[in-house]
């Protein structure tokens, strides 16, 4: 018997399987080889708009990394770095939204002024300041064009609006403590938020205590500092979805799914909390229910992602004309 030759719908198909899983880069090698044998047998007719718009989502979906990469490369004062992963993210990106972020900081970035005016701007009088922009030098972390103010609310930035205030407004040892975070120095980073701990319990901190247990490896430590800022404040969504994914990685499945119902009762980040429970349904071989959480995200901003999620399960469930009338609905020629 002949080897069958690789044709247009095997690397579609491939491709298809590549981006439902995740591996975007992959993805896109697997959609261009199978838009490449399709333009040679002449025969395209609208069957490649589908595989063209998966290509240009999985260009999205590393773009998006590229720009959260570039973002903690300024954190951390890596100018060039951040440099390279926004380019990357220009070159990916369809989206115009995407693009236009990436410009954005790589506009600042280009236009941020010399090491020099940093430092005399550092040293201004501080009676013409608030405390918010006189964050003090950080042991340990470098900073090549960035003033620690600077950096620590570009970091921030990227919360919802409500919580970035309040990081923002938790004053000067706080900023320097996330500022070590960022930088990896999570032993350092965790013993000033233990400090700021004895004087007064914030759940920002006790969240922010919890990732640095995580990244350490104490479990036990991470959930009891979650547990914590969870109770002193349960409106918190770092805090609930922190817990979610304590909960689901640790397989304790029945307690994520129900913080997730707590989380859609209350009104908190209820489409994230049910992109998540979708998640979960999905992993655990729930198809039917993960299709019904998803479902109910399409009326919302995060229907793009809800229809993402939903047409792999329709196509697996062999529902295909449900899968392309998702993706006609929510991901064709959207930018």
């Amino acid at each position: 018997m002949f080897f069958r030759k690789k044709d247009f719908h095997y690397y579609s198909k491939k491709g298809e399987q590549l981006f439902a899983s995740e591996h975007y880069a992959e993805a896109r090698i697997a959609l261009s080889d199978a838009l490449e044998r399709l333009d040679r047998s002449g025969l395209a007719d609208g069957a490649d708009n589908h595989i063209r718009e998966l290509f240009a989502q999985a260009g999205n979906h590393l773009a998006s990394r590229n720009v959260d990469e570039a973002v903690a490369a300024l954190g951390t004062g890596n100018k060039e770095k951040a440099h390279e992963h926004l380019l990357l993210a220009l070159e990916l990106a369809d989206d115009v939204t995407l693009r236009e972020k990436a410009e954005k900081l790589n506009s600042q970035l280009l236009q941020s002024p010399p090491r020099e005016e940093q430092v005399a701007q550092d040293t201004s009088c501080s009676g013409c300041s608030s405390s918010r922009n006189t964050i003090p030098a950080t042991e340990g972390i470098t900073d090549d064009f960035l003033s620690n103010h600077d950096r620590f609310e570009l970091l921030v930035q990227t919360l919802p609006a409500d919580l970035s205030n309040r990081y923002m407004e938790l004053g000067e040892s706080f900023a320097s403590s996330y500022l070590l975070s960022s930088e990896g120095y999570h032993e350092e980073s965790l013993a000033r938020y233990l400090e700021i701990l004895e004087n007064e319990e914030s759940d920002i901190v006790l969240y922010e205590a919890a990732v640095q247990c995580h990244h350490l490896g104490k479990q036990e430590e991470c959930e009891s500092f979650l547990q914590r800022a969870y109770r002193l404040n349960s409106s918190n969504p770092l805090c609930c979805i922190g817990l979610v994914q304590l909960y689901s990685d640790a397989s304790r499945t029945d307690e994520a799914l129900a913080l997730l119902q707590t989380m859609i009762a209350s009104g908190v980040e209820q489409d994230q909390a049910l992109l998540l429970m979708g998640d979960i349904y999905r992993d655990t071989n729930r198809s039917d229910e993960a299709i019904q959480s998803y479902a109910k995200v399409l009326s919302g901003p995060s229907a793009r992602a809800a229809a993402e999620r939903m047409i792999p399960l329709f196509e697996i469930s062999g529902r295909s004309e449900d899968a392309k009338a998702l993706f006609k609905r929510y991901l064709k020629g959207c930018c």
